[in-house]
């Protein structure tokens, strides 16, 4: 398939409505499962899930073999599908074609869409190396080519290399690596946000202090973007007084500026004072606008709030979230280039998850709901996703409610379409 197709609305929308009666959201929201072509249930967990709105596909981590595509393996691969056509692409190929021979997770595509980073277990990616942890590749799906990310300066990395953002041109791959073996002198033993230059094959290190060192604590790992679509801007959460605010001992929101050449601290109120607790989970939306993460400081913002923050960048305004209704343990945010804000709430202690997404000044929607009203019976992974623009959104959840006859006791992800913004998208010209 060509990913530079473009498609109709009536095909999507219609796709939506033979997904299975799709939820109706205020806001003009659908929802639909991911299933194979015919409808039919997966037989393997999907998770996972990453999407992008230009070209209306979503990527996810499955070990099912009936979507439409057998990998002939039983490890997890990772696919892209259209949201139009159903047509599925297998990311995480081995070099005959066939799926990998380990576990892949944690797509993420490139601003172009043409460019997929994920993580493996798999040994047979490229046919020639057998690593011995999780690596990060890039599958470019025009020329159908893998290349790795996570090298070692003499060969394999030694650590966990993960959760990885990838640029608007697929040049530049940010990520999170364990490994003491990509950078010269790295002795902090600890994760560090890196980003490697796939053009020249150089890797540097983004979580760096204001003068240019290495963190002592090194970075706290993020399952959200965190890297802008032009490849200047990174957030990450540290301590160690990274810049000359003091940062209380606690972990803080930070900026990289990799053009400036600087970091700076962000987890700041109105007196310019950082958090008196920790700050965590940062997500960048790719335009670089905005920043959202999780807070446990109670100076930030005076009130009531979900403990999760939104930082506009060009108007300097920290926006707390509210509490969604019945809910607490707010986590795991992820912003889009409007400020939206998809997020994760457990709705009474002990309970399963929710997702839930913000808009402001202050509409909250209920992601995960059940089709009967109310929250669904199961619980979301804390992996999730938006499009840049919130056009698309998914999250896995092993819920039986949220759409009719979901019998497979799987987790299965989820994806909501914002009907509104994908008539913009095709009066923009998309059509």
């Amino acid at each position: 398939m060509s990913m530079f197709r473009k498609p109709s609305q009536h095909l999507l929308l219609s796709l939506m409505l033979a997904a299975g009666a799709p939820l109706a959201f205020a806001g003009d929201l659908g929802l639909f499962r991911i299933t194979g072509s015919s409808g039919n249930q997966a037989n393997g967990d999907v998770q996972h899930p990453a999407v992008h709105d230009g070209a209306l596909l979503v990527a996810y981590s499955t070990s099912a073999r009936n979507l439409g595509l057998d990998h002939q393996t039983g490890a997890a691969q990772i696919y892209v599908q259209d949201a139009v056509t159903d047509a599925l692409e297998l990311i995480s190929a081995a070099p005959n074609g066939l799926g990998s021979n380990g576990n892949a997770v944690h797509p993420a595509f490139s601003g172009n869409a043409r460019f997929v980073a994920f993580s493996s277990f798999a040994s047979n990616i490229l046919g020639i190396d057998q690593p011995q942890f999780l690596t990060l590749y890039l599958r470019d799906r025009v020329s159908q080519t893998t290349r790795r990310v996570s090298n070692g300066l003499n060969g394999l990395i030694n650590g966990q290399a993960r959760y990885p953002t990838v640029s608007d041109d697929g040049r530049y791959v940010a990520y999170y690596s364990q490994a003491s073996n990509q950078l010269p002198n790295d002795t902090n033993g600890q994760s560090d946000l890196l980003l490697t230059d796939m053009n020249t094959g150089t890797t540097e290190r983004l979580s760096l202090s204001n003068a240019g060192g290495q963190v002592a604590e090194g970075a706290q790992e993020s399952w959200m973007p965190s890297l802008s679509g032009d490849a200047r801007y990174a957030v990450f959460s540290a301590r160690g007084n990274l810049t000359s605010i003091p940062d209380n001992t606690a972990f803080q929101i930070h900026l990289r500026d990799r053009q400036a050449q600087t970091t700076a601290l962000l987890s700041l109120n109105a007196q310019g004072q950082a958090g008196n607790s920790s700050s965590d989970q940062p997500s960048l939306s790719r335009n670089g606008r905005y920043v959202a993460f999780r807070s446990f400081a109670t100076n930030l913002v005076g009130g009531a709030h979900s403990g999760l923050f939104r930082l506009d960048r060009s108007s300097g305004q920290l926006l707390a979230l509210p509490t969604p209704p019945n809910s607490f343990a707010c986590s795991l945010p992820t912003v889009s280039n409007r400020g939206d804000v998809s997020f994760l709430c457990s709705d009474s202690p002990g309970s399963g998850r929710q997702v839930w997404l913000f808009r402001a000044p202050s509409s909250l929607f209920l992601l995960s709901g059940s089709t009967a009203g109310g929250v669904s019976n199961g619980v979301a992974e804390s992996w999730h996703a938006m499009g840049e623009n919130g056009v698309l959104m998914a999250y896995a959840s092993n819920a039986s409610t949220i759409v009719s006859g979901d019998t497979n006791a799987l987790t299965d992800t989820f994806v909501v379409a914002d009907v509104g913004r994908l008539g913009q998208l095709f009066s923009d010209g998309f059509e």
